[in-house]
């Protein structure tokens, strides 16, 4: 009969609960994660089956359905956001403001002139004109945030292989064991000295893979208000605009 009841369980959870499952080199076991928009995030240990997954969720369903009421009660609560598209873009990590134009006519393709952000796309393609935005925001923060991170390594003396430009959901960057140091396109929505800290934390995961009392110190050497960072960074993923990480619905 119990075991009747636990695969309902998992069933009713996998239906009501929405999540993806990320493999992790770091993981020693499962984890899970509520992201600052209420998308849930099952972190699953290299090697290990996912066939564990569903009964893992299910038996923290009531711990996933709190969080994410909390969480959904900070969402701005403008109708539509998700389809909105920028009239400005303020990049605060190098205090730089774009305005956008569009010109909505039939026949023309998605395009991007930097002179002043105009954007041509036809009419009424509102997602052709977010992807556009997305390009170009991904374009801009490699070009700054590039230059940035390899003369911080010089300054610490941590060595990097090499550095990906990516649009994560719910991290604002990553480092791989072969030292390939992933950062978030939205960065460039960050004060300057968050975004220098969340460097030096990539950094420093080229010599600790890990969150252990070691790295920690290690980030200590290098930024002694790193507490005070980490705190500022909670629920900052909701001030990040709306459009950067926009997909249609396929």
């Amino acid at each position: 009969m119990d075991s009747i009841w636990a695969a309902y369980e998992r069933l009713y959870t996998t239906m009501t609960i929405k999540y993806s499952i990320r493999n992790s080199q770091r993981a020693k076991r499962l984890q899970l994660r509520v992201g600052a928009r209420a998308e849930v995030e099952v972190i699953l240990p290299r090697g290990m089956s996912q066939a564990g997954v569903p009964a893992f969720v299910a038996k923290h369903r009531d711990w996933i359905l709190k969080t994410q009421t909390r969480l959904r009660s900070r969402l701005p609560q403008t109708p539509e956001l998700h389809q909105s598209i920028p009239e400005t873009i303020t990049f605060k990590a190098c205090c730089n403001c774009w305005q956008v134009q569009y010109r909505l006519e039939p026949g023309l393709r998605s395009a991007l002139s930097e002179s002043n952000l105009l954007i041509s796309v036809s009419a009424g393609d509102e997602n052709a004109a977010r992807r556009t935005l997305q390009r170009w925001l991904s374009r801009k923060a490699r070009s700054y945030l590039l230059p940035h991170m390899t003369r911080l390594a010089d300054e610490t003396g941590l060595r990097f292989q090499r550095l990906s430009i990516r649009s994560q959901k719910t991290r604002w960057g990553s480092c791989s064991s072969t030292g390939t140091i992933s950062l978030n396109r939205a960065l460039m929505f960050l004060e300057p000295d968050l975004v220098r800290y969340l460097m030096i934390h990539e950094l420093c995961h080229t010599r600790q893979m890990n969150h252990s009392s070691r790295f920690w110190r290690l980030v200590e050497g290098f930024e002694p208000r790193y507490r005070e960072y980490e705190r500022c960074l909670r629920g900052l993923t909701l001030t990040v605009p709306a459009w950067v990480n926009y997909r249609p619905d396929r």
